[in-house]
């Protein structure tokens, strides 16, 4: 569905337990597959061992999920293995949480969750060099492209705007 209007006012949990902590692998515009322009421009990448609990780093109703890729790759061929989780939100965007583990997904189909609920499991399926959490809030554009959207984050110092590349939070 085409028309969602992000509402700037709100701020997303980081999308794993509030007691961990995680290195941003890559960010907004990051050189391997987070290019300027690109589908996944304001997309975010998590370093996360396997298995590791994924959160909703906001509440909303699933809308799509897959878990039955074993499948992951260095090179883009290997994109359409992810899993995932899709969640929209009330103001028409998804977040969407990439690369879970084979049977991964802790929710269903059209269940409701809440801000900071455990949804997956952390993996390495789809286009992947190494286990991580790919996140990003974006708005359908038609059937194939989307464009994601640049969010800030609620983190232990403060609301952040952007999270950098190589930092912990």
């Amino acid at each position: 569905n085409r028309g969602g209007r992000h509402n700037d006012n709100v701020a997303y949990y980081l999308p794993y337990r509030q007691e961990e902590v995680h290195v941003i692998n890559q960010t907004y515009g990051g050189a391997f597959s987070h290019g300027r322009g690109t589908d996944d421009e304001f997309s975010i990448d998590f370093d996360m061992p396997e298995g590791n609990v994924v959160c909703a780093a906001r509440g909303g109703t699933v809308i799509a999920v897959r878990t039955d890729s074993n499948r992951g790759g260095s090179t883009e061929n290997f994109a359409e293995y992810a899993n995932y989780v899709v969640i929209k939100h009330d103001d028409g965007t998804y977040g969407r949480y990439l690369h879970l583990r084979q049977n991964g997904a802790l929710v269903k189909l059209g269940q409701v969750v809440q801000a900071r609920q455990p949804i997956g499991l952390s993996g390495n399926t789809g286009w992947s060099q190494s286990p991580h959490l790919h996140f990003d809030v974006f708005v359908p554009v038609n059937g194939e492209h989307k464009r994601s959207i640049s969010v800030r984050f609620i983190t232990k110092m403060g609301i952040m705007p952007m999270l950098q590349e190589g930092m912990s939070y």
